[in-house]
């Protein structure tokens, strides 16, 4: 009788067992599907960034009133950075800074001459199913920036070009100690 005891205590202890190891075993599953699930939000987060990007097109020029003037306006062409996605242009802010100044440029709504401290879509090639606020995989864009303060001949500036939920750029150049009315920045 002891003996029939023994093994169904025995039995009752390896049930235990059994029972302990499948919830140990059920909370590593529960884990590593989790720990999946947020590296799959990584990924697929990484990929949104990624296909929609901004990059430039070309060379940067600037405008002087005159010659021998500060430069009052900034043209450069933009294009998608990859062959998917589309990027917002009516969400990208485009910030200039000198050594002395730092300005937020907001949208103008005049497409053919942005106001001081505006910036504009002056042309674009390709169309984007009719949104022209949007940068598609065949669009380029010609911005046009008119800084509320000109630069200053000699003077290093910086132009950070930063879509939203976009992978931006920024440009830095100097302004020629002798300009033109038209100046290749590049």
């Amino acid at each position: 009788m002891d003996d029939a005891f023994t093994g169904l205590e025995a039995a009752i202890v390896l049930i235990a067992f059994v029972v302990v190891s499948a919830v140990f075993s059920y909370m590593v599953l529960s884990a590593g599907f989790y720990a999946t699930q947020k590296v799959q939000e990584v990924v697929h987060a990484g990929v949104d960034q990624t296909g929609s990007t901004l990059q430039i097109s070309g060379d940067v020029y600037g405008s002087a009133d005159s010659p021998g003037g500060p430069v009052t306006m900034l043209t450069i062409m933009l294009k998608n950075g990859v062959p998917y996605g589309s990027v917002d242009l009516n969400k990208t802010t485009f910030i200039i800074s000198t050594d002395s100044t730092i300005e937020t440029l907001h949208k103008g709504t005049d497409l053919s001459d942005p106001a001081s401290g505006q910036w504009t879509i002056h042309e674009r090639i390709g169309d984007t199913n009719g949104q022209t606020g949007h940068l598609g995989v065949n669009d380029l864009v010609t911005i046009e920036i008119r800084p509320s303060t000109p630069l200053t001949p000699g003077k290093k500036f910086t132009l950070e070009v930063n879509p939203t939920g976009a992978v931006g750029f920024t440009i830095t150049r100097v302004i020629p100690a002798t300009t033109d009315r038209k100046i290749d920045l590049s």
